[in-house]
């Protein structure tokens, strides 16, 4: 399909239309109810017995890496591996699990070392523009090392950056505590708060930047770089599905600005990320004004929070579950940096029984069955909005606290698929696959 691009006279910005038809098609199929939520390929996991060591130690908001990573371990456990420390790893075949960066390659221990015998598997749970290049300098080196991914938004420039870096993907999961108590999802959502129900009318969690810390980023950028990262603000709130690096090329390319460099890329890609991510999420929440919302998260929210959006204040990771299960309604916004992946949040809030609404992304309507805005609601997991018009999201919480019936049967739809393709137990083949890859020659 040929790159279409169109430009907006009124600012300029570049608008790449690349995804425009297929979203079109992909509409209409979900419409039409001919769009099923295909086969993910994944199976219960079955017994294994070699050894796993898990780095858990990290500095991390919310304790996320922490927790997952005490969550992957477990679901070793329940397959039958013996699960160690990594700083307890020693020689011999098995399996060495650490997510994201450590502080220091050196914390690897025995697993770093590639004649260990041991296979050096790192799970990724970020953009690959979060790595940190001088310790991915030194990983991708070692024969024993790969990488997996949950995102599949900008790939290409992983092998652009380290030519033998040798990297998958694998979804994410959630633990069994994750799901709501099945055979009751659907009488909660039917009764009300005080009957014993759900209480939880509108349930948004997430971070945003308080306004001022902002402010003084963008007050902090040289001159001649500040027009145009605004302009890609711009364009990527417009259009969702438009990456980084596409909008860095059609925007900053052609002011002189070496959009291949990768340290400046980093630099520039957290601060227009942070600052798309507050707000198209603050305008997301300001748009259910009205609506009873509870909004947990950074203290940063107390300043949206005003007449009918509540802040309930900050939750960790480990604990996000306790208030989506008691929630009619979930909005599982998937991260900003991704334009076409999605994360946990909206697993662990299909798991929790809600219905659950979410920014609509690629990936999400090749592993689940979406409802559209103006199509059927039946069979769905979930209902999708576009990101730029926060009043599709509206439209389906009104729809959704109107109609309880379909809330229950969103819920119990969403946590029934969960539970069978999306827990991290169903995500062991996937890592022992990649341990098997990188297993040293004569290890066994």
């Amino acid at each position: 399909m040929r790159k279409r691009v169109v430009v907006s006279r009124q600012s300029g910005s570049c608008l790449p239309l690349v995804y425009a038809k297929v979203w079109a098609v992909l509409d209409e199929e979900c419409r039409l109810g001919r769009l099923s939520s295909p086969d993910c390929g994944l199976t219960d996991s079955q017994s294994m017995s070699f050894a796993v060591y898990i780095a858990a130690r990290y500095q991390s908001q919310y304790s996320l890496l922490g927790a997952m990573a005490a969550q992957i371990g477990e679901a070793f456990t329940r397959a039958g591996c013996p699960v160690r420390p990594i700083e307890e790893a020693r020689s011999g075949p098995g399996l060495a699990l650490f997510l994201n960066f450590p502080a220091d390659i050196k914390t690897l221990g025995a697993a770093a070392d590639p004649e260990s015998g041991l296979s050096l598997v790192q799970l990724l749970v970020d953009h690959p523009l979060a790595i940190h290049a001088p310790s991915m300098d030194v990983l991708a080196r070692l024969p024993h090392y790969r990488l997996a991914l949950p995102c599949v938004d900008s790939l290409h420039l992983l092998r652009l950056r380290w030519p033998g870096l040798r990297h998958a993907h694998l979804l994410h999961g959630v633990p069994p505590q994750a799901l709501a108590d099945a055979p009751t999802i659907e009488a909660t959502h039917m009764k009300t708060a005080e009957q014993g129900g759900r209480d939880i009318d509108v349930c948004v969690a997430g971070t945003i930047h308080p306004a001022a810390e902002l402010d003084a980023v963008w007050r902090n950028l040289p001159d001649n770089l500040r027009p145009g990262l605004q302009d890609m603000v711009d364009l990527l709130l417009a259009s969702p599905h438009t990456t980084f690096e596409q909008a860095a090329d059609v925007i900053m390319g052609p002011r002189g600005v070496f959009t291949g460099d990768w340290p400046l890329l980093s630099t520039l890609w957290r601060i227009v990320t942070m600052t798309v991510n507050t707000r198209r999420r603050v305008a997301i929440t300001r748009s259910l004004q009205g609506l009873r919302v509870s909004v947990f998260g950074p203290p940063a929210w107390q300043e949206v929070c005003t007449g009918t959006l509540r802040y309930a204040g900050d939750v960790d990771y480990a604990r996000v579950s306790e208030p989506l299960c008691r929630s009619r309604v979930s909005i599982a916004w998937g991260p900003t940096q991704f334009a076409h992946s999605f994360s946990e949040r909206v697993l662990l809030s299909l798991a929790a029984g809600c219905a659950t609404v979410a920014d609509d992304r690629l990936l999400q309507r090749t592993y689940f069955r979406v409802a559209v805005p103006g199509g059927s609601t039946n069979g769905a997991h979930l209902g999708v909005f576009a990101a730029q018009r926060p009043e599709q999201c509206r439209a389906w919480v009104e729809l959704l606290l109107a109609d309880r019936e379909t809330c229950g049967q969103w819920g119990a739809a969403g946590r029934g698929l969960v539970a069978s393709g999306h827990m991290w137990d169903h995500r062991l083949p996937g890592l022992a696959a990649l341990a098997a890859d990188a297993t040293p020659k004569g290890s066994t």
